[in-house]
């Protein structure tokens, strides 16, 4: 049996393996994390690791809100949108959650963004919309955003532990 990597000249099987692998990792570096470590302190001023794994579930939802706006053809951004108010919002909404409840809407979020990309069409991949952070973007960058998002967050948390020595 061969672990082939599938044909990633495909944009949305492309995508799905970046989700994957991102979302992976994600999962791995923080499934055994003790309460000391959730307790340490990010890269993220007044954020900790267990403050950036709530924010890394609130994105997810938030982007999917922006994905089935851009396919409906809709304004993507409110008008006085604030991300860093977003940010704080959802942290505060997850405080108390344990990491495998996290871990369980994370999975949540991901099926439903995997299944809007599986209804996707190659041409509706190219429609655009407005990113609070990323600016103009088009579906498929969103998708990019989120396992680059999850990607960058991860690298901050490894590095949060390593900093620490737990």
């Amino acid at each position: 049996m061969t672990n082939a990597q599938p044909d990633l000249s495909d944009r949305k099987t492309r995508l799905k393996y970046k989700m994957e692998e991102a979302r992976r990792e994600l999962v791995d570096t923080i499934k055994n994390l003790t309460d000391a470590q959730l307790n340490l302190p990010s890269v993220n001023p007044g954020w900790t690791i267990y403050d950036m794994i709530c924010h890394i579930c609130g994105a997810e939802p938030g982007m999917e809100i922006i994905a089935q706006r851009i396919l409906a053809g809709e304004q993507t951004m409110v008008e006085g949108f604030d991300i860093n108010r977003f940010n704080a919002g959802q942290v505060k909404k997850r405080q108390g959650k344990v990491v495998v409840e996290m871990i369980e809407e994370l999975n949540q979020s991901r099926i439903r963004m995997l299944a809007l990309l599986d209804r996707a069409t190659d041409e509706q991949l190219n429609l655009r919309g407005q990113h609070p952070a990323a600016g103009e973007i088009d579906l498929y960058g969103l998708y990019v955003v989120i396992y680059r998002h999850e990607r960058e967050h991860t690298e901050n948390i490894k590095e949060a532990l390593v900093a620490s020595g737990k």
